[in-house]
């Protein structure tokens, strides 16, 4: 049986696979420098989902 610490152990280790997931993708893409690159997105949401491939038309195929 698991205990709260446990699963607060692996929402943490999960937390930061995603984390440095994010990361990577951000790399990939050409982001020197992280922190000003999350920003942007933060700011300019639209356009980042844009620039991914994301769409909030719920009608479009694929998604």
């Amino acid at each position: 049986m698991a205990t709260v610490r446990d699963l607060a152990i692996g929402i943490a280790i999960g937390i930061g696979i995603g984390i440095g997931i994010g990361i990577g993708i951000l790399k990939i893409l050409g982001a020197d420098n992280i922190a000003k690159t999350t920003r942007a997105i933060h700011h300019e949401l639209e356009r980042a989902r844009a620039a991914l491939g994301i769409t909030n038309n719920p009608d479009t195929q694929g998604t």
